[in-house]
């Protein structure tokens, strides 16, 4: 069948139009894409301020428990008191948990680069250099992502 040379203009007209709807397409699926990223890394930014503030109301029950234990080690009803300071406390840790939020640990006793930063270093010829002293907050990790860095005081000779 003989193609009229209407029909090459009528098709290369639709192809014309075909592919302007595939780039108006694939511009609005690049477009979207784009949108959900940037809802998922604002979504990630809130559920991190939130863990922060989680891992800010820990501090403050450890401190208050320290303070309290201080202060009142030989009230047998102050430790009662302070004893309930641990229970709010493992009840933060458990909901940090079920957010994938761990504590750093330091297995031996050691400073860890990226996981912690120095606040203060104190000589001691008994232990090598950068051996923990003293945790002054602890650190926390969600999978790979560093919530906070613990916060040590180190050997340093």
């Amino acid at each position: 069948m003989p193609t009229h040379p209407s029909d090459s203009v009528e098709m290369q007209a639709g192809y014309a139009d075909l592919q302007q709807h595939i780039v108006e397409y694939l511009s609005q699926a690049h477009d979207l894409r784009r949108q959900l990223a940037d809802k998922e890394q604002e979504r990630q930014d809130q559920l991190r301020e939130f863990l922060l503030g989680q891992i800010e109301l820990l501090d403050a029950f450890e401190r208050k428990e320290a303070n309290l234990r201080e202060k009142y080690e030989d009230g047998l009803e102050a430790l009662k008191i302070i004893n309930s300071y641990g229970t709010i406390q493992k009840r933060v840790l458990q909901q940090l948990s079920r957010h994938g939020v761990s504590r750093i640990t330091f297995p031996e006793n050691r400073l860890i680069i990226g996981l912690s930063k120095v606040v203060e270093t104190e000589p001691d010829a008994s232990k090598p250099n950068d051996t923990i002293i003293s945790v002054i907050n602890h650190g926390y990790v969600r999978g790979n992502m560093v919530l906070r860095e613990a916060e040590l005081i180190v050997v340093k000779n």
